[in-house]
């Protein structure tokens, strides 16, 4: 069976999902049900909305939902902004029931929301939504309202083994002298990038990944900590701008399996005892090729049949996530991977993670041979994504709206956001 058989092979009931938002930053909150004890998935908090009738559009099935769940009405200030598109699964074989949650952000309604149907409703933090409230279909909805929209990748520096390829014409002193600059470069690279007004502007909406794959392990754990202390002692720390490392594989490139929990807990120690860590306010990368092998090694297949029907069953257990688990990562730390075909997304999805990078989007310099997926490409895997997908390949901030109307969560780059290359 093909891996997009059970997306394909039924019709979806299109669904529209509300959520309502108030508020910027740390503060930002989101208006959220709790389902009533005897119902389906009873007790689970929940995004208000419900099913499009026949020939209704989303925009009109959301302003009927609203007005008959929560008491509020549309306006002409009223503005809906897509959020996600979540393709889900109910049931599996001939009872299988195809859902697609159409996510849109609502801002700006007449009236005070409260829950009509619902057992009880509140506002709440968004750095406090926690997937395992919630029904395992939601998951991407909380992913999404706490990801970035932009995610600076940094560039490579010059390796320990670069340094001493060059010892013919450098002295024993000199290498170490050279990887201290390198150090030294990052820093200040890091230290003016923090403060730019660029930067400044993007607060809440932008993450950094940590590149450096040239890097031994050790290398990498030193960097990484060095970001992770600029980042920490230069950007009040409320979660603000994400952190993102990977994981070495054996062939460095990544905090090692020994580094990674130090590196985690360094986090915590930045905090008072009245601080709690936002969930996203770190993450985990993967490769394509790491996803393959956990994939294996865990025995989670790539077809989307087994993770809807786990994904379901995991709903009353804490929701699912096998990698998670086996990498102890604490609540705050998300799961992410890079992805380039329909397969490697499933193996990706059902590892557990929070998001992923779709490349290559369009021609890069780093592979310039590889042939782009396209935007056409990107919204064809994001259709099938159930979780935030980021555009990745040959792009910059201004491809942002596309990557959005694409279906995308929005876009990782080098290049684009004021990052100084080396």
């Amino acid at each position: 069976m093909q891996v997009n058989s059970i997306l394909s092979n039924t019709q979806a009931i299109q669904v529209a999902v509300g959520v309502l938002t108030r508020g910027a930053g740390p503060d930002r909150e989101v208006f959220v049900t709790r389902r009533r004890s005897h119902q389906h998935q009873g007790g689970l908090l929940e995004f208000p909305g419900g099913k499009c009738e026949p020939g209704e559009s989303i925009e009109l099935a959301m302003a009927r939902e609203l007005r008959e769940e929560l008491g509020i009405v549309f306006s002409e200030r009223t503005t809906l902004r897509p959020l996600i598109e979540i393709p889900w699964v109910y049931g599996a074989g001939k009872s299988a029931k195809r859902v697609n949650l159409n996510v849109l952000e609502v801002q700006h309604w007449m009236g005070e929301p409260r829950g009509v149907e619902a057992e009880e409703a509140s506002w709440t933090r968004v750095a406090d939504l926690e997937p395992r409230h919630f029904p395992s279909a939601n998951r991407g909805i909380i992913s999404a309202l706490q990801a970035a929209v932009f995610v600076q990748i940094t560039p490579d520096f010059p390796s320990q083994r670069e340094l001493e390829a060059n010892r013919q014409r450098l002295s024993a002193t000199s290498v170490d002298v050279a990887r201290r600059e390198r150090t030294a470069d990052l820093s200040v690279s890091l230290s003016g990038w923090l403060m730019s007004q660029q930067v400044q502007q993007l607060r809440g909406r932008l993450s950094v990944l940590l590149r450096a794959k040239h890097l031994s392990a050790l290398e990498y754990a030193e960097q990484a900590a060095l970001v992770q202390r600029q980042i920490l002692a230069e950007a009040p720390f409320d979660g603000a701008l994400p952190l993102g490392v990977y994981l070495d594989h054996g062939n460095g490139g990544g905090l090692s399996a020994g580094d990674l929990p130090r590196w985690l807990r360094a986090f915590s120690g930045k905090l008072t005892p009245d601080q709690g860590l936002p969930r996203g306010a770190a993450f985990i990368q993967l490769t394509s090729a790491q996803c393959e092998y956990w994939s294996d090694r865990l025995d989670t297949g790539a077809a989307p049949e087994e993770y809807y029907a786990l994904a379901n069953e995991a709903s009353a257990s804490g929701g699912y996530g096998p990698l998670r688990k086996m990498l102890n990562l604490p609540d705050f730390c998300l799961l992410s991977a890079s992805v380039h075909t329909h397969e490697a997304l499933w193996q990706a999805v059902l590892l557990g993670v929070d998001q992923v990078f779709i490349s290559p989007v369009a021609r890069t310099r780093s592979h310039p041979d590889v042939r782009p997926l396209g935007w056409s490409g990107f919204a064809h895997l994001t259709r099938a994504c159930p979780v935030p997908a980021f555009a990745l390949g040959g792009l910059t901030d201004q491809d942002v709206s596309t990557a959005i109307v694409r279906g995308g969560q929005g876009i990782a780059a080098i290049r684009g956001f004021g990052f100084p290359e080396k």
